[in-house]
């Protein structure tokens, strides 16, 4: 009777290590296909509903492309060498957007490098749904997002990117103080009306993220939705 009760107990450990072990392995940040939509050029734009948790006791960055097409640099390194500025966004290297989710209010940056990725801070213990996040591509059919997570995102791989910047990063559960700019571009100075001009007079070389893992998100289908 002891020994039953011996192999029971293993088997029961080792079913809880296997549901620890997916736990572990699964990704920090869920992708719902809600709709593709023809663009020009024989691109697409794909909506989709974008769930980023944050289990840890300290702040995660989650980094997305912009382009499902391209891929982000596996090293977490992010150059500005042989980049040329995107027309009509001048010589910025950084954009900022508070955007509204549906637990909270979300930051999204653009590192405008020539990956032209976007990223999330989130705060320890969070969650946020974004049910609105758009990302173009040639494919007609959504399958993959690469995505990297990071402990830090550094400027030259010495400033953390949240200090360096001269507005707050971070996704927050609280309402902005003033909700005229809930959802607004973070780079517009609402004071003089044109860009603002207090960013560090440093030279971005480089964005360096530490820390880093690299995801392969499957892109699920909206419920009722047929997969392709």
């Amino acid at each position: 009777m002891r020994s039953v009760n011996v192999i029971r107990f293993v088997l029961l450990l080792i079913c809880w290590l296997r549901v620890e072990s997916i736990k572990a392995d699964s990704p920090p940040v869920q992708v719902v296909l809600l709709e593709s939509v023809p663009d020009q050029g024989g691109i697409k734009i794909h909506k989709l509903r974008l769930t980023l948790t944050n289990s840890e006791d300290h702040p995660i960055w989650y980094i997305l492309p912009f382009c499902a097409d391209r891929s982000i640099p596996a090293n977490g390194v992010f150059s500005y060498k042989d980049w040329k500025p995107t027309p009509g966004w001048g010589d910025q290297r950084f954009g900022g957007e508070r955007i509204k989710a549906r637990d909270g209010w979300a930051v999204q940056l653009t590192i405008q490098n020539r990956d032209f990725v976007r990223a999330f801070h989130l705060p320890p213990k969070s969650r946020f749904v974004l049910d609105d996040f758009h990302i173009e591509g040639k494919a007609s059919v959504l399958r993959k997002i690469e995505m990297l997570e990071a402990r830090e995102v550094k400027v030259n791989g010495k400033t953390p990117l949240g200090k360096w910047l001269p507005y707050n990063s971070m996704c927050s559960k609280e309402e902005p103080a003033d909700l005229a700019e809930s959802s607004s571009n973070l780079d517009w100075d609402r004071k003089t009306n044109r860009p603002r001009d207090d960013y560090p007079k440093e030279k971005v070389q480089e964005v360096i993220a530490d820390g880093v893992r690299h995801w392969s998100i499957t892109v699920q289908r909206k419920q009722g939705r047929k997969a392709p």
